[in-house]
């Protein structure tokens, strides 16, 4: 969800942000035949959010921290 449709569709301020899928498709294929259920653990976006101070922030979900 970004700024603008943030504003749009809720009325609501927000810093600049974009969410950006970043799957592995060989990867994420392998874990979807050994796994029942394994889509809601894939790490498939990554952030890309500008914070107060200015900076670039890039995150992602560590899918072992997560486990």
């Amino acid at each position: 969800m970004s700024k603008p449709k943030l504003k749009k569709k809720l009325d609501v301020p927000f810093r600049s942000c974009r969410i950006l899928g970043a799957c592995n498709l060989g990867f994420a294929h392998r874990a979807l035949l050994s796994e029942d259920k394994i889509e809601t653990m894939l790490p498939c976006n990554v952030i890309v959010q500008q914070m107060n101070d200015g900076n670039v922030e890039i995150a992602a979900v560590d899918p072992i921290a997560s486990m």
